[in-house]
């Protein structure tokens, strides 16, 4: 596969037509092995003024467009791969807080842009810290704790 030039995808793996194929126009020109380059390059955004910003980072919509998906784009198309030179314990708080909204908007039948709003004050007052935000969501038992590593302490 070295050297490779990439087309894009025609059609996703489920035979479904790709919905913007124009996205791939600017990335023919690289090779396989220069598109994982970009993905090294990709940094999270330290600090989201809102939670919907949050959101939009995990999908790549808005702001974040840069025709891979965001988190889950990335997620998706290369596993655990892509996001080596990331930090993990905070790839680990986004995790949880976007599974945290995705449950919530399943088992409660609302809309996620509901879920967001209704954080949205929390958010705040964990002065727009993704970390500080799923600590309190953790103490109102809105969100499950992360399992302990190591050794069980006696």
């Amino acid at each position: 596969m070295q050297g490779t030039r990439v087309n894009g995808p025609v059609a996703t793996q489920d035979n479904r037509p790709v919905a913007h194929p124009e996205l791939w126009e600017p990335f023919k020109k690289y090779t396989l092995e220069e598109l994982l380059e970009v993905h090294k390059r990709y940094y999270l955004k330290m600090r989201h003024n809102t939670l919907a910003s949050f959101w939009n980072e995990w999908y790549g919509l808005e702001e974040f467009e840069d025709g891979f998906g965001g988190i889950d784009g990335r997620n998706k198309k290369h596993g655990s791969k892509w996001r080596k030179h990331l930090p993990a314990t905070e790839l680990s708080y986004r995790t949880r807080l976007h599974n945290g909204i995705v449950s919530i908007d399943n088992d409660n039948n609302k809309e996620t842009k509901d879920v967001i709003e209704e954080w949205e004050p929390l958010f705040t007052v964990a002065r727009n810290s993704i970390g500080n935000l799923v600590k309190a969501l953790q103490q109102q038992n809105k969100l499950p704790k992360g399992k302990r590593c190591g050794k069980p302490k006696d």
